[in-house]
């Protein structure tokens, strides 16, 4: 994971906290933190490359880079009529051969990490779907896709657990370069105790524009936390996001 550049005069300090928050593909910044792009439409195909940006924590400063063989990372797009485009063979890019006609998709981003699971004991694995709306635009040469990314924030301790009882989860997201989400219209979150084979629903409230999840931890010490959230942006974007062991409880 990185930093953006910085520049430090003499005698400055700063903190930096790594690895805090749930962690999740994030949107991808240049050296200067401005947001890159990640997916698009080039005429009839659409591409999309997400070894840079695989991970982030809830700093949005910082980027994790798909660690080699570490990390295990597939994408596929499918239409809403049903038809599958084509997963990737190995690796969370591709490029897709797709009608000119104007259609809804869903691009499926699927990623775990394979390596020093021992040590690396939250956000094994991450399924995130983005849904939008794409067609021909013979006057642009590149097409910002509307990806939506979702964000959270969680009061979690430094080893990314929370104390027994009930909690509060802001939800938010971010676009990418050249798309600006619309204003957030709708969120939901589930969360799991048994890696999603059983799901509670948790009360989302949107009070001036920010949406929270409230969520009840009460006895469940020494558990680990699923999370699956849905938001849809007024643009029609939309994106459901499961994050598999997203934080744990004292």
């Amino acid at each position: 994971m990185e930093d953006i550049d910085r520049t430090y005069t003499p005698g400055s300090v700063r903190t930096e906290d790594w690895y805090k928050g749930v962690i999740r593909p994030v949107v991808g910044l240049d050296p200067a933190g401005a947001q890159t792009l990640q997916g698009e439409r080039q005429g009839n195909e659409i591409g999309v490359d997400f070894s840079q940006n695989l991970w982030g924590d809830s700093n949005p400063d910082h980027v994790g880079l798909q660690g080699s063989f570490g990390d295990n990372g597939t994408v596929d797009l499918v239409g809403a009529d049903g038809t599958d485009y084509g997963a990737s063979w190995f690796g969370p890019y591709n490029v897709w051969d797709i009608p000119s006609a104007g259609a809804d998709y869903t691009l499926k981003l699927s990623q775990q990490r394979a390596w020093h699971t021992d040590v690396w004991q939250r956000s094994g694995t991450v399924e995130t779907d983005f849904t939008f709306r794409s067609r021909l635009d013979g006057e642009a040469y590149s097409q910002s896709l509307p990806l939506l990314y979702p964000s959270y924030g969680i009061a979690l301790d430094p080893s990314n657990n929370v104390t027994p009882g009930p909690q509060q989860i802001t939800l938010a997201a971010t676009g990418q370069q050249g798309y600006t989400p619309g204003t957030l219209t709708s969120a939901s979150l589930s969360y799991s105790y048994d890696d999603g084979v059983d799901w509670l629903t948790a009360k989302v409230k949107q009070i001036n524009g920010v949406w929270t999840a409230y969520v009840d931890h009460t006895g469940q010490s020494g558990k680990l936390v699923t999370l699956k959230v849905t938001l849809k942006s007024a643009d029609g974007a939309s994106v459901t996001q499961t994050v598999t062991d997203a934080y744990g409880v004292e």
